[in-house]
């Protein structure tokens, strides 16, 4: 971990230290997560913003080596539907009628924006929706850890000898993602001086990681960011009533006729899953207490009846080879079909709601596998009270982490 503050200090940089606002629990709406957001509330354009500008795409790219995310709104339109991303994180909303005025409060931001004026009071809106209460008036905004640092910037020290202090920012960030240390006597040879991430290797095994990464590019170009302080508002103003009046969960229902699973509550969410995958669920569904894996052979029939009414092929020996695949536990064919069901579910909503509603266990590696809700009574106690089982918090969405 850099000594972000030993930087500042070096630099001569005043700055505020604080711990930013909590969400209250609700993890989805970090937007916080490791941004350095430059913000100006004087008015009119500088010199500092006319290099910004002018050097935003490089900014990005050199940026994109580090693991934090340069954000200037001017250059950013927020994008139309954050809706989906607020329902991801929270799939209640889904059935209640949040204020038409918020949402094209919402949705005309990007035509507001237009006007960098009207920059001025999204950054104030930024600052003070995650408590600062400082009197800097330009600089960046960055979160580091827990804590958040507001810098001051000005046209007096901005400019260094052959660069900008951004720079020196850009190679203390990509110092720390290759594990090296600053070199405070490299500062007036910045702009020589250059470190790349290694290749991750890392292949996109299913679509809940399209999703995270669609999410993370959102995250990236500021949009989020943007778009969080009326995010924030409409949380604050419906949130609470929504949760008195509404459970946190949905029951899951069964339509036996057309084998849709669906999330009532959820405004009928659908769960879709493959033939010979939807029978597994169906399996555990059916078996609220949950199955051991080891005895999977003794549902052999009964995965049979209900695969055989759901698949619409009639060849008979490759639906009895499927299910003889699936009950034998040597050939793990039934862990393929439970990853594919998790990953269908995260897929729809954030891992907060999806932990309810997957085939887990009480412990990793846990051979009893059951479907959480449907050994659970009531529907109203919180998704985010409840301790993860068999998913990995930091693995699930390919950590990063809407």
């Amino acid at each position: 971990m850099i000594d972000i503050e030993s930087f500042l200090k070096g630099f001569g940089l005043k700055y505020d230290k604080f711990t930013p606002f909590d969400f209250k629990g609700f993890a989805g709406l970090n937007f916080l997560d490791r941004v350095c957001l430059f913000f100006n509330l004087n008015d009119g354009n500088n010199t500092i913003e006319v290099d910004i500008k002018k050097n935003y795409s490089t900014l990005l790219e050199e940026f994109s080596h580090t693991l934090q995310k340069f954000v200037y709104l001017p250059q950013i339109s927020i994008f139309s539907n954050f809706e989906s991303i607020l329902y991801y994180y929270h799939p209640e909303l889904r059935n209640y009628n949040i204020c038409e005025k918020e949402w094209l409060l919402a949705k005309v931001l990007e035509s507001i924006t237009e006007n960098e004026n009207f920059h001025k009071n999204i950054y104030k809106n930024i600052l003070e929706s995650i408590g600062y209460g400082g009197n800097i008036q330009c600089g960046l905004l960055i979160s580091f850890g827990k804590d958040c640092y507001v810098v001051e910037i000005s046209q007096f020290n901005y400019f260094l000898d052959n660069s900008t202090i951004l720079d020196a920012i850009l190679l203390l960030f990509k110092c720390e993602a290759n594990g090296n240390k600053f070199d405070f006597e490299s500062r007036n040879n910045i702009k020589d001086t250059h470190f790349f991430l290694d290749d991750l290797n890392e292949e996109v095994k299913d679509k809940i990681l399209q999703i995270e990464k669609q999410l993370k590019d959102l995250e990236q170009s500021g949009q989020l960011l943007l778009a969080m302080p009326t995010i924030k508002q409409i949380v604050e103003e419906n949130f609470s009533k929504i949760r008195i009046q509404n459970s946190y969960l949905s029951e899951i229902k069964v339509d036996y006729q057309t084998h849709q699973i669906i999330l009532p509550k959820y405004n009928n969410l659908e769960i879709k899953l493959s033939y010979l995958t939807k029978a597994v669920y169906l399996l555990f569904y059916n078996n609220p207490n949950g199955i051991n894996l080891n005895e999977i052979h003794h549902y052999k029939n009964e995965l049979f009846t209900l695969y055989s009414q759901i698949c619409p092929f009639d060849d008979l020996d490759k639906v009895r080879q499927s299910i003889e695949d699936i009950t034998n536990i040597e050939t793990k064919s039934i862990y393929s079909h439970i990853s594919r069901i998790k990953s269908s579910i995260l897929n729809l909503m954030s891992y907060e709601y999806a932990k309810n509603y997957i085939i887990t266990g009480n412990y990793h590696g846990d051979s009893h596998k059951y479907i959480p809700i449907m050994k659970s009574t009531t529907y109203n106690s919180s998704p985010l009270d409840e301790e993860d089982s068999d998913i990995d918090d930091d693995n699930y969405l390919a950590n990063l982490q809407l």
